[in-house]
């Protein structure tokens, strides 16, 4: 299931050049993610924790295509993902949208996250009913 994320670009995101500044393409994905999770399980992360399913950042890789600009309204398109037993990883694509209104791709970014036990400090299994929802996400 591809999830279609809006995100408008802010003064503060852009950089000396007028282009979307590197980090903050990882926290506009950040948002991304967090409403795919909502859509796919029809849950928020607080409840998701409470239940076992606490996700943190193992790897990011991006791919910068083409910038984008102030005030651009941003597509992130969360593509796919894959269900390991302790990770879960995501692809996304960020687009702008062109003066012919066409899509530009921008970036491409693959984040692997993984399922955090806060009590001992380790990895912990992706678990029911979670990995089914997940994969459905497909």
């Amino acid at each position: 299931m591809t999830v279609v994320h809006r995100h408008r670009v802010r003064i503060h995101e852009v950089d000396a050049q007028g282009h979307v500044f590197h980090g903050c393409y990882f926290a506009i994905v950040d948002d991304a993610l967090t409403e795919w999770v909502r859509t796919v399980t029809g849950r928020g992360w607080a409840s998701l924790a409470a239940q076992g399913l606490d996700l943190v950042v193992g790897e990011v890789q991006a791919r910068f295509l083409a910038p984008a600009l102030l005030d651009d309204e941003l597509q992130v398109l969360v593509q796919d993902a894959e269900v390991g037993r302790t990770s879960l990883t995501v692809s996304y694509l960020i687009t702008r949208p062109t003066a012919e209104g066409a899509e530009e791709e921008c970036v491409e970014v693959r984040a692997r996250y993984v399922n955090w036990d806060a009590a001992d400090g380790s990895s912990r299994a992706i678990g029911e009913p979670f990995r089914s929802c997940l994969t459905l996400g497909k």
